[in-house]
Order: structure tokens, then sequence, then C-alpha cells
């Protein structure tokens, strides 16, 4: 049996485009005691792979051409050499952008490989709210951001799968007032009729700093910082005396080989505020607490997952240049195969 797999082709010199990645076909090695075969059915679609694509590293390897664009899937057991891995089961892996994954017991992986029940939740759920962006979104409202009742919130990217998740369960905390900002009229109304905000900011408007002041006229008590670059400096200057600004991404500086400069600091000192930075990986701690938590919420419809499918593993490069342009609304994932639960 062949896997079909998207590789990086080469590191792009300009924007990511589907070009930037090759398909290959690659001849799969019997199993090894203890792993299991999966065929995969989705397969996320991140900002964070978009840094591994360029020649210098972050808190990450960079890529190498020929490389398996790796990521967190959703596969179904189809073969078995492990008493934990059940042929016909559902799990969460770490592998990436491929039709089948040889995959090994997720002690090896850390808690997002767990496995999936469809009587629980759909299993675009566990790649969304109960996996990676879920977990990135409670540490930050709730371990770090610490909202509380009467808080007013500012989350940008809100229309994406963290910032979606996000404001959601700034308003399970008690929030007064959630602000979102986002790309477009189509996304800005999505947070306030779908996802329950407050307001919505269009990015794309112009006066983003004029737009704040008239959505949050008495300042900002805590702050989700997705995108980085130049809307930093505009919201700590909006920030209120103990309130806090929770930075867990940059997507606008992703395509920059050298990072810009940042704020100056000392407006924490001007208006009293913290700034708190993290990577999920972190916190994998309280993946349980995490987990029971969302559970409940999904359960009761308080968190509505927003996902965005992209049809076939031969997209994968257009999901992701779109992506990064923008053009999705909650967590994207391509659809590898037919999901069965459907």
């Amino acid at each position: 049996m062949d896997t079909m797999r998207m590789t990086l082709k080469d590191y792009p010199d300009a924007a990511i485009d589907a070009n930037t990645f090759a398909a290959v076909s690659e001849p799969l090695r019997p199993l090894e005691e203890g792993e299991a075969l999966f065929e995969n059915i989705y397969a996320t679609v991140d900002p964070a792979q978009s840094r591994r694509l360029r020649r210098y590293e972050n808190y990450v390897p960079s890529f190498r051409p020929g490389d398996l664009i790796a990521g967190l899937s959703l596969g179904r057991v189809i073969q078995s050499r492990s008493p934990l891995f059940v042929e016909g089961d559902y799990w969460t892996h770490w592998s990436g952008w491929e039709t089948h994954s040889i995959v090994r017991a997720p002690a090896e992986q850390g808690p997002l490989a767990q496995r999936a029940d469809p009587a629980v939740a759909a299993l675009t759920d566990y790649l969304g709210p109960l996996g990676g962006k879920g977990i990135t979104a409670w540490i930050g409202m709730k371990l770090l951001g610490a909202v509380k009742p009467g808080d007013t919130v500012l989350i940008s990217a809100a229309a994406g799968a963290v910032g979606g998740i996000a404001g959601q369960l700034a308003r399970a905390y008690g929030a007064s007032r959630i602000v979102g900002i986002a790309g477009g009229p189509d996304k800005c109304r999505h947070l306030i009729d779908t996802l329950g905000y407050d307001a919505a900011i269009d990015r794309h408007a112009g006066d983003i700093d004029v737009a704040i002041d008239r959505k949050l006229p008495d300042g900002i008590d805590m702050y989700l910082d997705n995108v980085g670059g130049p809307l930093q400096a505009v919201v700590m200057e909006r920030m209120r005396r103990f309130g806090r600004f929770v930075i867990t991404g940059t997507v606008a500086e992703y395509g920059l080989d050298v990072p810009p400069p940042g704020p100056n600091l000392f407006v924490t000192v001007r208006r009293g505020f913290s700034i708190h930075g993290y990577l999920a990986t972190q916190y994998y701690d309280r993946f349980a607490e995490f987990r029971a938590e969302m559970h409940d919420y999904l359960a009761s419809g308080q968190i509505k997952a927003g996902v965005d499918i992209v049809e076939g593993l031969d997209q994968a490069g257009e999901a992701m240049a779109g992506m990064l342009a923008g053009d999705n609304i909650g967590q994207r994932l391509i659809r590898i195969a037919t999901d069965p639960t459907l």
C-alpha cells in the first residue's frame, strides 16, 4: 500500500502558494509492534505550519525540501499491532498532509493525540475546540487572561480557529463586553450573529484606533493577540490598569524574514498592565482539565465549533494560501477521505 503525501517543494521566495508544495507517493513499510496504520480523514491547516516553510527557524525547526508538511491529523485505524489502537476506532495523531500514516502510542505524541468518539462530539471537534486550537484559546482566556465578570475583552483574528473559541469562552466567563477584530464585513457579521460577540471591527476599514475607541471607550481589560504587527502598539495604549495583554500568535509577521521592531514597553509602566506570551505545549499538564470543561461547553451549546473544510489533499496548497490571505472562517481542515460518521 502507498501513501500520498504533500511535501515542501522548495522555500517560497515570496507568498506561499500551491507551487510551494509537491505531491509524492511512497510505499508504506510493514507495521512494527506497538504501531497502527491509519487512513486519514482530516488534517489541519494552521498558520504555525507556514512559519516552517521559511529558511529561517523560530521555536520549531523549518521544514526541508522533500519533508512531509507535518501537523495534527484525524484518522481511522485500519491495521493495528498495538493493544491501544483498536481497528475501526478514530484517533487524532501527529502526522500531517498524507493519506495514510503509521502511528505509535500517543504517549510519544502528547495529549493532543486522543481517541475521538463520534457519539460524544463531531470528529472535526477533536481538531478544533477539543484540540490544539481549543486549548490555545482556553489558556489565553482562563489561565493567563483570567477573564472575569465585568471585563472588557478585545480579540484579534477573532473569526479564526482560536479567536472564535476565545470569544465564546469570554462570554462563558462573564465578560461584559467582547469585541473582535476580523477582516471583512462577512467575518464581522459572523462574529456577532454566530459567535455572540457584542461588536466587531473590520481591520480593512481603516482607522482601527478610532474604531477601538468607539467600540471600547473605557479601555481594555484583556486582549488576546493573534496577529502581532503594528496593532500591538495601538492596543497597548488602550489597556486599562491591571489589564492582561496575552500573545498567542503573530500571523501578520509569519511571512517576514526579520520580525518588525516592537512597541516601547515603558507603556506597561505608564498604563499598569501585564504581558504574557505562551505556547500551548507549555500547558499540556492542564489538558485533562481543559478537555473536561470544553466537553461540557460543547454539550450545552455554549461553544459552537467553527470549521472550514477544503475537499481533497491535492487542494492543500490552495487551502494554506487562502488561509494566509484570510479567506477562512474558523478552523481550516483538509478532508482527505470520506467521513463515515456524517
